[in-house]
């Protein structure tokens, strides 16, 4: 009898073949036509396969269907699979779903599988290898396996499709634009965006004819509507409440049809109380700053008064300061890179070398030397230009 012998250099490899014909199929295995019609992706030949029940339901010598094969190999014939027939849950011998394969070799197939809710509590009937040296000793579930193999990728998508259903399961209970709005802002690539912008600009429309239908009068400024009875010939006079269907209040006083004088809400939050002119703040007034009312100044709805102004002035400074700081750290940093050979601390600039050391005291001492030296560069500066 024939001796024959494994070096055990090669068991990995054998290990890593054999692995792979378990996850993805051998090249060398018969498979039927119809696996090769999947793995291809061309759809017109997949017409055919779809109103044919023996054909739909083949299934290679793995006991995997044509929709495990689409897992692998052409996600978006997921899809017509399950629709024409496949069970989004249907196992291999193995005992493994499409799920399992998804999450295991292919996480961009998982979101294709997902809507059809495939069972996460199926636990496969063999063991499942994540890698060559790391293999569960019974079956496991999807979310066992996800835990198990440590698949982060896998266990995000399934994480962040859970939280867009949520989500849009909120936004649909509640049908308002501010609902659509929340989903849109939280899921800005999510399943449903398209349809949560339809229904939020439908829900405005329908808001605003219905503002428009029960406002006892009009106001000149077209995006409020009146809520009272505040009306005097034909118009809007008087003490009132108004609100626009996108969530900004009015409450004060309105004068032929025009809001005067009274206080302006955004989302329930106060953002201006004094005169309006054309619908938008005008004079002096209070307004909101950092969720804090302070005294201030409009003209056409822009702030005008000294202290906004002084803010606006300081913000400039600082940047233009933090600019110039930017650049001096550079040509200290050019600099000490330049005298470090020759500089033994001895110049007027020895500290530069500090600015970087990792003893702290050095550090904050060097730091106050060149906020210093940083004041005297820019009056230096500021000497200059005049």
């Amino acid at each position: 009898m024939a001796r024959f012998s494994i070096s055990v250099g090669l068991l990995p490899r054998l290990f890593c073949i054999a692995l792979i014909a378990i996850t993805t199929g051998c090249a060398s295995v018969r498979q039927p036509a119809e696996f090769t019609i999947v793995k291809t992706g061309y759809m017109p030949d997949l017409d055919a396969v779809l109103v044919d029940e023996e054909r739909l339901h083949k299934r290679d010598p793995f006991g995997r269907t044509l929709l495990h094969q689409a897992v692998l190999s052409s996600s978006r014939m997921i899809e017509p699979l399950i629709n024409a027939g496949i069970d989004v849950n249907v196992t291999d011998k193995r005992g493994m779903t499409p799920l399992h394969l998804a999450v295991l070799n292919r996480p961009d197939s998982i979101s294709r599988l997902l809507p059809f809710n495939p069972d996460f509590n199926l636990a496969s009937t063999k063991s499942i290898a994540c890698t060559a040296r790391k293999r569960s000793k019974i079956g496991l579930t999807v979310n066992q396996l996800i835990e198990f193999c440590d698949l982060n990728r896998a266990a995000g998508i399934v994480a962040s499709y859970r939280s867009d259903q949520a989500l849009w399961q909120q936004a649909r209970l509640k049908d308002s634009y501010e609902s659509y709005q929340k989903y849109l802002e939280n899921m800005p690539r999510g399943s449903y965006r398209e349809t949560a912008l339809e229904r939020q600009e439908l829900a405005l429309e329908n808001l605003e004819k219905t503002l428009e239908q029960n406002q006892p009068c009009p106001i000149t400024d077209s995006e409020y509507y009146l809520l009272t009875d505040s009306c005097e010939n034909g118009v809007a006079h008087g003490e009132g409440e108004a609100k626009t269907a996108l969530g900004k209040r009015f409450i004060g006083e309105f004068h032929k049809g025009e809001m005067h004088h009274g206080k302006m809400y955004v989302h329930n939050d106060l953002v201006w109380d004094g005169p309006l002119a054309n619908g938008i703040p005008h004079g002096k007034g209070v307004c909101r700053y950092d969720n804090e009312m302070e005294v201030c100044e409009t003209y056409e709805g822009k702030r005008i008064d000294v202290l906004f102004k002084q803010r606006q002035l300081m913000v400039k400074q600082m940047e233009m300061m933090q600019s110039q700081m930017t650049s001096l750290r550079h040509e200290v940093r050019a600099s000490a890179v330049a005298s470090s050979s020759s500089s033994s601390g001895g110049s007027d600039n020895g500290y530069v070398v500090d600015l970087f050391s990792n003893d702290k005291d050095k550090r904050t001492a060097a730091q106050v030397r060149a906020a210093v030296d940083l004041f005297s560069f820019l009056i230096k500066n500021a000497r200059k230009k005049k």
